[in-house]
């Protein structure tokens, strides 16, 4: 699957939140109405009755509720946002969204919507993981996973305060099957063992919730370290596209974003 990732730069002082992603998002998708709607519609009320949908970036690669086959549930946004600091941010595009990143860039270029702060688009950098379905790994036994912004996993309806392994990688797979259903070009599939060796895989949680309200948004989230430890070589590869794609709920937001670290 292919990804692209959009390094942006603030080039004022960013006055905003720490965990700042719903806002980028919500300027994003504004600017991208914006410009590139064909109805003139900052704001898309036609939806799949609209005759451009298929065409339009902002049904196709934002707000996808009318994209792809819905048989499976919400479709997944092809992208996700990346606060890296106060004053730089990336917005990752995979699958069918690269194809658009000319118009993802423009809108990004004229998003004057982040309490006046310019901004200016700085790099676009290409990554090609053809191999990461089978992966390369071995003798990996400890890891570290440091959740770096809020990371919504749910248990039975309810935040999950720990994130033990097989919970981690089943969202972690969840996402990445749903992912590469709509916008891979091939079929998603796992070794057995992988799902058998859940179990074995030890885990330390160094974690605390964390709340994100910003203009009647309001969610949590789990941030900090958790260490896993066993026979890690097959999971390795879907650990490391986590850290492109992310995990969780809201990751088009700026949730679940973690880093990894192989000891």
């Amino acid at each position: 699957m292919k990804i692209v990732k959009i390094g942006v730069n603030f080039i004022s002082k960013a006055m905003l939140p720490k965990f700042y992603g719903n806002f980028v998002r919500g300027a994003l998708g504004w600017k991208l109405g914006e410009i590139f709607c064909k109805q003139n519609s900052v704001i898309c009320e036609k939806g799949a009755e609209c005759d451009f949908v298929a065409d339009c970036v902002y049904s196709s690669c934002f707000k996808t509720m009318f994209a792809g086959d819905n048989s499976s549930g919400s479709v997944p946004p092809p992208f996700s946002i990346e606060p890296m600091s106060d004053n730089f941010f990336t917005v990752t595009l995979f699958g069918s969204a690269c194809a658009r990143c000319g118009e993802y860039m423009s809108a990004l270029s004229e998003i004057n919507k982040l309490g006046n702060i310019e901004i200016e688009v700085i790099e676009v950098s290409e990554i090609y993981r053809r191999d990461w379905n089978y992966g390369t790994t071995r003798g990996i036994t400890d890891i570290e996973l440091e959740f770096i912004t809020p990371t919504h996993i749910t248990i039975d309806g309810k935040l999950a305060e720990e994130l033990p392994f097989p919970l981690f990688i089943d969202n972690l797979l969840s996402r990445i099957s749903h992912i590469l259903d709509i916008y891979g070009e091939e079929p998603f599939f796992l070794e057995y063992g992988i799902v058998t060796r859940k179990p074995y895989i030890n885990t330390k949680n160094n974690l605390k919730i964390v709340s994100v309200k910003q203009q009647g948004f309001v969610k949590s989230g789990v941030v900090g370290k958790v260490y896993f430890h066993g026979e890690l070589d097959k999971y390795m590869p879907y650990i490391d596209l986590g850290t492109q794609i992310h995990v969780g709920k809201l990751a088009a937001s700026g949730f679940g974003v973690y880093n990894l670290k192989i000891f």
